[in-house]
């Protein structure tokens, strides 16, 4: 069985008994993202005492749209979404299980916010199951991005630094000032909410859960309603620091599985704008049967999402990794 932490109150005080410790063992450890439209799971070998990771053992997901079922002026989950979430967590909570894991623990992020009975499911887990996860706002949601990216890659100057997280329900874009303080730009334009907009934005029927197949100038519609509504909420400030990065990292669902994938980048190779709109191309009146995936109801529109917001943002091409909130979790929380 796992042992439970108490979330973030544990946070300092564990890192620093750490200190007192002579031996610094390896453990296994199993960080949860319950996110806006997937539930994502992470298992690892790493050390106690740097959380340094050695071997990943299990890294998965299961589709589950909770953003989804949000739409349409929803203010909380329906049952059957808790439902389908709880089954979500079985399922991945028995595969980690298997690697005995002495931690556990996990976040939930902008789908929870949202619903007035999000923080109510994850109580009613608890204690049916003790599985200890807890909503996260967005700027801690940033800021666990922004950590990860200056954790793995070797960045000579932060200042020049833009670490972009696009989820299901929630865009983050961190960027440093001049005065080595961070700007943290939020948005809810994200996977799912932006498709549910271009669903109600091309008038189709009532209850359909995807746009496809999409004409071309359905595409250019959608488009122009991302970047206005993108320009609609950026100030000068944030739209400044943004086109001064040279170094851009995109990362979360979006980027580093959607976007990649599509394009059929390998690992290192940069997203271009030239790429997008030759797959934007590609899918042009395709359904999501011939697009394929559990995420074909949002492929499309993440293309023209991407498509826009690199215009607003005035970028030519950004560096996806793929990584998410648990590889955050389990390098930062001990």
């Amino acid at each position: 069985m796992f042992r439970i932490l108490t979330f973030w109150p544990l946070l300092l005080f564990l890192s620093h008994g750490c200190t007192h410790v002579q031996t610094c063992p390896d453990e296994v450890a199993a960080a949860f993202d319950i996110g806006s439209g997937s539930t994502k799971v992470q298992v690892v070998e790493r050390n106690s005492c740097s959380l340094k990771i050695s071997q990943t053992l299990l890294k998965t997901s299961i589709a589950v749209g909770y953003a989804q079922d949000l739409s349409s002026g929803k203010k909380a989950f329906s049952q059957k979404i808790v439902l389908q979430g709880e089954q979500a967590l079985k399922n991945l909570m028995k595969k980690s299980l298997v690697y005995h894991p002495e931690k556990v623990f996990g976040v939930a992020t902008q789908a929870f916010r949202q619903a007035k009975n999000g923080a109510k499911v994850l109580e009613n887990w608890h204690h049916r199951y003790g599985w200890p996860f807890k909503i996260i706002d967005q700027r801690k949601e940033a800021m666990l991005a922004y950590e990860l990216v200056v954790l793995k890659l070797d960045v000579p100057d932060e200042k020049k630094l833009m670490v972009w997280d696009i989820g299901g329900g929630s865009q983050q874009v961190v960027t440093m000032n001049k005065n080595k303080t961070l700007n943290i730009f939020k948005s809810k334009l994200a996977a799912v909410t932006f498709k549910n907009k271009v669903i109600e934005l091309l008038q189709r029927p009532s209850g359909t859960l995807s746009p496809n197949p999409m004409k071309l100038p359905e595409i250019g519609q959608s488009l122009e309603l991302a970047r206005n509504i993108i320009r609609s909420e950026l100030n000068p400030d944030v739209l400044n620091n943004i086109k001064s990065s040279e170094i851009v990292i995109g990362l979360g669902g979006v980027h580093g599985a959607s976007i990649k994938n599509q394009l059929g980048l390998q690992d290192g190779e940069r997203i271009t704008l030239e790429g997008i709109e030759r797959a934007i191309m590609e899918r042009i009146g395709l359904s999501d049967d011939q697009i394929g995936g559990d995420y074909a109801s949002t492929d499309l529109t993440n293309l023209i999402l991407i498509k826009g917001l690199m215009l607003e943002y005035d970028l030519k091409s950004y560096t996806p990794i793929s990584t998410s909130l648990t590889e955050s979790l389990l390098r930062q929380i001990p």
